[in-house]
């Protein structure tokens, strides 16, 4: 992937938390109503940072929290506040609400809707289960009432509290905006009429246009949309402006007044200062800007002045102070008719930075353990429990965030808090500020070698190349963690897959590869982490297969294994193997891709050397020769002929039975059939000279087994094919 290489020059910066949505972030949704107002939002809030639904309960412990008591999240439909700590099945404890029912166009476990946390609500767990994947719709009059919650609910509507009315309307307001169908996800579409389920849609629309109308957003939920900004970095179109909703379901028509393009004139004012706030504004004869610390305050005015298009006020903070946020409204009138527009800006404060070469120190852990820090850089990587930035490329630069506030990939970023260390990783807890200051200024990974992948590039961007993962071809379990091995022949390391990653239900690329992902580490051990499956991705091989192991089994059997999957017709041609000194090699099996059974006789207890020639990779490259030495401690000779005279099995290949005849012996036996990598499928007592074993076909794939027979104190020991 190319990424451009950006110096992070934070010192010129101050930093503040990111709560406040920058003042344009609707640009390009002015004047538009219906479909295209709808398309519209729908670009400035697709792209967010995605959780999963597993850890989405830590974000709404965030966004939830009871401003009189952050311990406590505030549960949606009975309005009760409640120990964060409290989630589970219980019928009082809190359970993750989606809204939007995940029935309703099936998305459990489809991310990023299924951990949407604008979506996700805490909920008690027995309203949630009474409230189920129902339709939202008045019902009072024939509903059955639930007293906790001040709600009613029918066999196919459920009616929450007035104080919950509002703010349902615009979660499924929300969902149907944000997911239209695009990379992946479902179009989920909001629909007047019930009894919806399992269709992607949810209604009933009038009856939530109007709640809607009739319950603005509350100082709590616009606080909730803040803080999720915070940690996905998109909002709730409908929260900031609850009219969208009837441009565009409701049949209202966009004003002939628009205002748009609203844009500071410094890009990050700080208290005490003064500075412009500009609009572009059609249809109209005058404007005023409006300034305050609460939603739709007043408390400072400006009559904002024309040139062209452009209206210009002044953004005074003179009167605020860092941290403050600020609620700007601009109100444009033609003496007729007046619009307004709405947004926050949350002021910075001033720090100095610690740079993260001096975090992460000179040794194994860092020298400013507990102490209070602010650093800058680019996020590089974003998982569900970290993110990671770097500032530059150069060793020691870039450092684990422990936090669910954070960017996009790409984004600059300004973070306070205490450094620590986890399991021998560097992070940064506890974190009291957080700031984007700018987007999109990538980093391009470091290129380095699996022994590189050391405590210089902790934390920092790397691309690992010509690799070839072991589990190739693997499919990655999404509700379980997963360790991925890969290998450049001569060195191995770990791709690690949390359970419920991005990587949950991707398959694991097969031959050779580049793997990009930041260096972390778990007690000792250093692994990468890999955002998605794209940064997996082709690399380029010119290199043979190496020979990296040669074990004796027993008298007959040879594994031989390659350092990466190898072509199974050039793995089995018996000539591309000698071992000498009076061995036979009478069968070559492929396995595991990446190993080989050789079937010999003739070993004895003595040291041998096996030459391999001629075996190739999946990308053609071919061992000219390669020999590795070897002892075996068995013996095959005089033994095998003995044993293989008197049991014969038959037919080989084999479809549905297998027969047994023991020529010289009647005593008990015990038959095992095992798969090349050893796994047992079926065992059978033996007591009869001749006997039929039957063979389930719902147990095997067709290929080769291993058919071993305990008789009279000695083992049989041969192959068989199986076919369906």
């Amino acid at each position: 992937m190319k990424r451009e290489i950006v110096t992070v020059l934070l010192a010129l910066f101050g930093y503040m938390s990111v709560s406040g949505q920058i003042p344009g972030y609707y640009n390009g949704a002015e004047g538009k109503d219906g479909e295209q107002l709808k398309s519209a939002l729908n670009s400035i809030i697709s792209g967010h940072v995605d959780f999963s639904y597993s850890d989405a309960k830590y974000l709404m412990n965030y966004a939830d929290a009871d401003p009189a008591n952050e311990s406590n999240v505030i549960l949606i439909y009975t309005r009760r506040s409640q120990s964060n700590t409290s989630w589970g099945s219980g019928s009082n404890d809190i359970n993750r609400e989606h809204v939007w029912a995940k029935s309703h166009g099936d998305f459990e476990t489809v991310r990023p809707m299924d951990g949407d946390v604008f979506n996700l609500h805490p909920s008690d767990a027995s309203v949630n289960i009474t409230k189920s994947n129902l339709d939202f719709d008045e019902c009072s009059d024939a509903g059955t009432y639930i007293s906790e919650a001040d709600a009613y609910y029918t066999s196919s509507q459920f009616e929450p509290a007035d104080a919950a009315k509002g703010e349902v309307a615009r979660t499924i307001f929300y969902m149907a905006v944000r997911y239209e169908g695009n990379n992946g996800e479902l179009d989920l579409e909001t629909v007047d009429k019930i009894n919806t389920y399992p269709a992607a849609e949810h209604g009933k629309l009038s009856t939530l246009l109007q709640w809607n109308r009739d319950f603005p957003p509350s100082d709590f939920e616009r606080r909730r949309n803040e803080r999720i900004y915070e940690m996905q970095n998109n909002r709730n179109p409908f929260i900031d402006n609850p009219e969208f909703a009837d441009l565009i379901w409701g049949g209202v028509s966009a004003s002939s007044i628009i205002i748009g393009n609203v844009m500071l004139g410094e890009e990050y004012p700080e208290s005490g200062t003064t500075t412009t706030l500009s609009a572009v504004i059609s249809g109209n004869t005058q404007a005023t800007l409006y300034l305050g610390l609460t939603w739709d305050a007043e408390s400072q005015s400006s009559v904002m002045t024309k040139s062209g298009d452009t209206w210009t006020g002044s953004f005074d903070l003179s009167s605020f102070s860092a941290g403050d946020m600020v609620y700007f409204k601009i109100e444009a009138g033609d003496g007729t008719s007046t619009e307004v527009l709405r947004g926050t800006y949350r002021i910075p404060g001033n720090g100095n930075l610690t740079s993260i070469s001096a975090i992460q120190g000179t040794g194994t852990t860092t020298p400013l353990s507990g102490s209070t820090v602010t650093l800058g850089g680019i996020v590089t990587a974003s998982f569900d429990n970290s993110y990671y930035i770097q500032n530059g490329t150069d060793p020691r630069n870039g450092i684990c965030i422990y936090d669910v506030k954070r960017g996009n990939i790409g984004d600059s970023v300004i973070v306070t808090g205490k450094p620590t260390e986890y399991n021998n990783l560097t992070e940064i807890g506890e974190v009291s500020y957080f700031y984007i200051y700018e987007a999109e200024k990538n980093i391009e990974p470091k290129v380095i070698t699996i022994p590189e992948a050391n405590e210089d590039y902790e934390g920092m961007l790397v691309t690992i190349e010509n690799v070839t993962f072991l589990e190739g071809d693997a499919v990655i379990p999404i509700s379980e963690a997963m360790t991925l091995n890969f290998t450049d022949g001569s060195n191995s390391m770990t791709v690690y897959s949390r359970y419920n990653s991005r990587l949950g239900g991707e398959t694991v690329p097969s031959g050779t590869v580049n793997v990009t992902g930041v260096v972390s580490q778990y007690q000792g051990t250093y692994q990468l982490l890999v955002n998605s499956i794209d940064d997996i991705v082709a690399g380029t091989d010119n290199e043979a297969p190496l020979l990296t192991g040669v074990v004796v089994n027993d008298a007959n059997w040879i594994e031989v294994s390659f350092s990466e999957k190898i072509e199974k017709t050039s793995a089995e041609t018996l000539s591309n193997y000698n071992i000498g000194d009076n061995v036979t090699i009478s069968g070559a099996y492929l396995y595991n891709d990446t190993k080989v059974l050789l079937y010999v006789s003739g070993l004895q207890v003595m040291d041998y050397t096996l030459t391999v020639t001629n075996v190739a990779d999946l990308r053609g490259n071919q061992i000219t020769s390669a020999t590795m030495n070897f002892h075996s401690d068995y013996t095959s000779v005089g033994i095998s002929a003995i044993i293989e005279n008197s049991i014969r099995i038959y037919p080989n290949p084999a479809k549905d039975v297998l027969h047994i005849d023991f020529q010289n012996s009647n005593s008990e036996s015990t038959l095992y059939i095992t798969d090349l990598s050893g796994r047992i499928l079926q065992t059978e007592n033996i007591s009869a000279m001749e006997v039929n074993v039957n063979i389930d076909l719902n147990s095997y794939s067709a290929g080769t087994y291993f058919v071993t027979i305990y008789s009279d104190g000695n083992r049989f020991h041969n192959l068989v094919e199986i076919v369906k």
